[in-house]
């Protein structure tokens, strides 16, 4: 389910057996839930998610948007919008089992794709600063963390102090970040990501499809690992 906009070769297969597929949910969602702590929002004071979403992305290549080895012939695109719960589900649930089953081994790579057709001017503001914690490199954790620490959509949580704060958790160089989220080019990737979407009748987010040199499929059950592999299976 989604949150939706306003009105030659033989090739190798994958396969998931329903045993695998118990077995990767349960160690995603337990690394997960230990680097989570015990409050899924945080207490306050201190940021929930920080350790996991380190753990999860620990050793993977980042360039901008795009998280996994340069070379993975298949891409999967997730269009997201910061202030989303739906998204936010995807991101303690979906995520993980796609990085650790497709990206992880070079199976494929994840773009992120920001949006703020749907919950309006906050989640621009949040689509900017993925844009440019994405420029240092660290676009997935910053996700994963904001997400972690998620509030009511449109109700202002999503704000300069929350984007500094979860920086400055990462370690990231908040000036920097700041200087990028305000730039041209922060605006013109949420702007192209919107075009897009609307070309293409994407109506709701999180949204994903997979993309290879054999064409493209858009995950109907996102939920469903199955269904993932059975994509990039078919456009690679």
């Amino acid at each position: 389910m989604t949150d939706s906009l306003p009105a030659g070769k033989a090739k190798r297969t994958w396969t998931l057996s329903a045993g695998a597929l118990v077995a990767i949910v349960i160690g995603v969602l337990v690394a997960i839930s230990v680097g989570s702590g015990k409050d899924a929002r945080g207490d306050g004071t201190n940021l929930a998610g920080v350790d996991g979403a380190t753990a999860l992305f620990s050793g993977i290549a980042q360039n901008g948007l795009v998280i996994g080895r340069p070379t993975a012939k298949v891409t999967i695109v997730e269009y997201l919008d910061l202030q989303c719960p739906r998204c936010a589900e995807a991101a303690s649930s979906v995520v993980p089992m796609v990085m650790t089953y497709f990206v992880r081994n070079g199976r494929a790579k994840l773009e992120l794709r920001p949006t703020d057709l749907i919950a309006g001017p906050d989640s621009r503001l949040g689509g900017r600063a993925l844009y440019a914690a994405g420029e240092q490199g660290h676009a997935g954790e910053f996700a994963e963390v904001m997400f972690a620490n998620q509030g009511d959509e449109r109700s202002g949580w999503l704000n300069d102090t929350m984007i500094e704060r979860v920086s400055e958790v990462l370690n990231l160089d908040t000036a920097a970040l700041n200087a990028t989220r305000a730039s041209a080019a922060a605006d013109h990737v949420v702007d192209t990501v919107n075009e897009t979407m609307v070309s293409n009748g994407y109506n709701g987010t999180p949204t994903f499809i997979v993309k290879g040199p054999n064409g493209q499929h858009e995950v109907q059950n996102v939920t469903n690992m199955a269904e993932f592999a059975q994509a990039i299976n078919a456009v690679r």
